[in-house]
């Protein structure tokens, strides 16, 4: 370590050569055999020009007494810092696991000048983890100590919220944004550390809102992050979309929490979790029956949840429902939709030839109004109708459109069912090997997603045959 640190430093260098190998493991020994407490004291020599090894050993000896040891080198650093490395470690502490150097400057509110100093003189005092390029993080235990700062940093936690509203906004937000979904992946931890910390701010009993402003900002931050999760967080989007839905029903927000009812059922749906759904269905209902207002969605739900039971009828008249009010309005990208639904239904009734009508009459609009994760799934589903069909050839042509559209949006449900398909495709032309593999990848996707129970266990049965075959 010490020759490490020498390397990067004339004057440590300097300092540790007039001494003897029998001081430096004095050193290391009243550190506590801490690397950590050892990199902080030898960033301490480096900075104050005149403590020598004999002084830092001083130092530890007289100072620290009963306090832990990595306490109290952290305190004698801190009287290092000026008014910018203090606005940097405060910032820093914040970050989980680390700070990307723009929203560094922007959270600490520094000049880059006056930021690289202060990144200079953090790291001098190793106070600085190895975070990657571009990329700041404190030592965790560094860390546990700068958190004392934050207590009287309301100005910088407000920034740090600020900032990942901005960013959620900016990289989320609608299913055009697909592209940049990956970026609010790379952040996860900062966006859900805040929306944590604003959680907390709401002050939400089960009952009442204290906050409401902590509560706006949830459900903007939320908004941001909603169609992201559909993607890829389904046990966020239940958690989240719960939480939202019960303080906003508190404060009487009945549109809004009818929204983030719906979502939560959507969830259930697709796990085929059908009292779940209903249940929620029913809040989303309730929630736009107060607000005054009718909504297609709520009828589009309805029919999700009919077909779900194997009530058809009903579903189809819920469906047609909301077709007539989207098509009033011109509303392609949801007509598109509601056609899906339709085409998903007749497959359920086996009338094969409806079936396709209605996906392909969806896959036109959904081209239209260049809805690429329609398109995906639209393809999906008219490779499934394919494979029931018995249609092999049209099957594997559906299924290598939809993969790359799925692949390209991150839809981790959709990537699992192309998945799926092929399994069953690749068994057909008795390529067992490749369908064995692709059996077993579709199964960690559904177990952690949870989808259609029935999707799962015919993944699980093909596994167990195949590995039988290929014994």
């Amino acid at each position: 370590i010490m020759e490490n640190k020498a390397k990067k430093d004339e004057n440590l260098r300097k300092k540790l050569d007039k001494t003897g190998e029998n001081l430096w493991k004095e050193l290391y020994k009243e550190s506590n055999g801490s690397p950590l407490a050892l990199n902080h004291i030898l960033g301490l020599m480096r900075l104050r020009r005149t403590l020598s090894v004999k002084g830092a050993l001083e130092l530890l000896r007289g100072g620290s007494g009963n306090e832990d040891i990595l306490k109290f080198v952290f305190r004698e650093a801190e009287k290092e810092l000026d008014e910018s490395d203090n606005a940097a470690l405060t910032a820093l502490a914040l970050f989980e696991p680390s700070a990307p150097y723009d929203a560094l400057q922007e959270v600490s509110a520094l000049s880059r000048n006056a930021l690289n100093m202060s990144l200079d003189r953090l790291d001098a005092l190793s106070l600085l983890a190895d975070a990657g390029e571009d990329r700041y993080a404190l030592h965790p235990l560094t860390s546990r100590y700068a958190k004392e700062f934050l207590e009287e940093a309301d100005e910088i936690k407000q920034r740090f919220a600020a900032y990942w509203l901005s960013y959620a906004e900016r990289y989320g937000g609608s299913s055009h944004n697909y592209a940049t979904f990956p970026k609010l992946d790379a952040e996860w931890k900062n966006l859900q550390k805040t929306l944590d910390n604003y959680w907390e701010q709401t002050a939400f009993n089960g009952e009442a809102v204290g906050n409401s402003n902590a509560l706006r900002f949830i459900n903007r931050l939320l908004d941001a992050l909603r169609v992201y999760f559909y993607y890829s967080r389904w046990d966020e989007l239940i958690q989240w979309s719960t939480r939202a839905y019960e303080a906003l029903h508190a404060t009487g927000d009945w549109r809004n929490a009818g929204e983030w009812a719906f979502d939560v059922a959507w969830v259930y749906v697709n796990r085929v979790e059908t009292k779940s759904a209903d249940r929620w269905a029913e809040r989303c209902a309730t929630a736009w029956e107060q607000a005054g207002i009718k909504k297609a969605k709520a009828a589009h739900l309805r029919g999700l949840i009919a077909k779900l039971k194997g009530w058809y009828d009903p579903a189809e008249s819920f469906y047609q429902r909301a077709l007539a009010t989207y098509q009033k309005a011109n509303d392609d990208e949801n007509i598109s939709i509601i056609l899906y639904e339709l085409g998903n239904l007749e497959q359920e009734r086996e009338n094969y030839p409806a079936a396709e009508k209605h996906l392909l009459q969806s896959l036109v609009l959904a081209k239209k109004v260049k809805r690429v994760d329609g398109q995906a799934s639209i393809l999906n589903k008219l490779s499934r109708l394919a494979i029931k069909r018995g249609n092999w050839k049209s099957a594997r042509e559906w299924v290598e459109k939809s993969s790359p559209l799925a692949e390209l949006t991150g839809m981790q449900d959709e990537i699992a069912l192309n998945k799926y398909h092929m399994m069953k495709i690749h068994e057909y032309d008795g390529n067992l090997v490749l369908a064995l593999s692709l059996a077993r990848e579709a199964l960690v996707a559904f177990e952690r997603l949870r989808i259609s129970d029935e999707d799962l266990e015919e993944t699980r049965e093909l596994i167990v045959r195949l590995e039988g075959k290929l014994k």
